[in-house]
């Protein structure tokens, strides 16, 4: 796999909303509800949604097998899959990027 430079990583980085396991189970009021998927996580530990537009894209599935194909090569430092029983996602992730 081509290894990007630091500044193609950091513009990658830019366009998902990066949320912690405490964050991704925690309910808040007009969260979406996603049960039962396989996320995948970079070496951070952290759960990324990609955004684009106004849509956002959980990097996940119920499938483990395409979880850990797609996320080598489309979440930046991919680390590894991890299944979530039940995931809370913020209603305007395009809005609340960090």
């Amino acid at each position: 796999m081509e290894t990007m430079n630091l500044t193609d990583l950091r513009e990658l980085r830019a366009r998902y909303l990066w949320l912690s396991l405490e964050e991704l189970v925690t309910p808040r009021e007009g969260d979406r509800v996603m049960l039962d998927l396989w996320w995948a996580m970079d070496d951070r530990g952290l759960f990324p949604i990609y955004i684009f537009g106004g849509a956002f894209s959980p990097q996940a599935n119920r499938n483990r097998i395409i979880t850990e194909r797609f996320g080598p090569t489309s979440v930046p430092n991919f680390a590894r899959v991890r299944l979530v029983s039940v995931s809370y996602l913020p209603h305007d992730c395009h809005r609340i990027l960090r």
